[in-house]
């Protein structure tokens, strides 16, 4: 952003790249006050560039918008904050490709029946539609993320309405799915990793030793990543060993020494090792 202004160049050469990694990485941080300034930055670059391309000024900056999907991926999953849906709309005249189109709606549908809303089914079929219609793909486009969102939101639906072992069983096919795309690198493109998902489903149907198995894997393609590593230490307090959990919730409190005070997985951290 410095370089830019100081460059006096147009906001189309901003590295929004490397601003959705800052927003991921203070996610991870459970800094949750910056992630939404620089969420804020990337929503009003969109805005203005969206109003630029309808009064026909020259080079509009619309490159921002490609990035929208991810970031309200991001705001949502890592915090469990669902009804950010509803609250972090697109501006108005947003007319994203098909792919950023798909990510989009994955959001929706899988936040949807996080909250057992029926309107996830709808952001199936629309996945589906995409999918089977096509579009133009390469190395990050690819039809088995979609593929994988439609297995994950099916998956969301069955594990709020407590049918573990039908959620058990799309979580699996959607790691299996997840295996044929590249490792990741940085923030998931996946948005919502699968193994992590199926490690939640398993915590959720009691079974915390296959959760911990499935976190661990999560760990490894997504090193210090909070949302699984709070899945491990659940299912070592879960799973009655206290020495475990102990060691998980410690890590939990480095990777969140800087974190917002009323971070709830911070809490989390700190009331157990309190209890020791």
């Amino acid at each position: 952003k410095k370089w830019v202004e100081r460059e006096k160049l147009p906001k189309s050469k901003r590295d929004y790249h490397s601003l959705q990694w800052l927003h991921y990485v203070y996610l991870q941080q459970g800094l949750i006050d910056k992630a939404e300034a620089i969420f804020k930055i990337q929503q009003k670059d969109m805005r203005e560039g969206i109003q630029a391309a309808e009064k026909s000024k020259p080079n509009p900056n619309l490159r921002s918008g490609k990035y929208y999907y991810r970031m309200l991926a991001a705001a949502v999953i890592e915090t469990e904050q669902w009804e950010k849906t509803k609250q972090l709309i697109p501006p108005e005249g947003w007319e994203p490709k098909t792919f950023s189109k798909a990510g989009y709606s994955f959001v929706r549908g899988y936040a949807a029946a996080m909250q057992g809303n029926d309107e996830a089914k709808k952001h199936v079929t629309e996945l589906k539609v995409i999918r089977e219609k096509g579009f133009r793909k390469n190395h990050f486009s690819r039809s088995e993320y979609l593929e994988v969102w439609e297995l994950e939101i099916k998956a969301a639906i069955k594990l709020y309405e407590k049918d573990y072992e039908a959620a058990i069983q799309l979580a699996k096919k959607a790691t299996l799915v997840e295996e044929k795309l590249p490792s990741p690198t940085g923030p998931p493109r996946i948005l919502k990793p699968t193994y992590e998902l199926l490690g939640e489903v398993y915590l959720k149907a009691g079974k915390p030793k296959k959760a911990k198995d499935q976190f661990t894997i999560s760990l490894a393609r997504h090193p210090n990543r909070i949302r699984s590593l709070i899945g491990t230490a659940r299912s070592a307090k879960l799973d009655g060993n206290k020495i475990t959990a102990k060691e998980n919730y410690s890590q939990i409190l480095s990777v969140l020494k800087n974190a917002d005070p009323g971070f709830p997985e911070l809490k989390e951290a700190k009331v157990f090792l309190e209890s020791f």
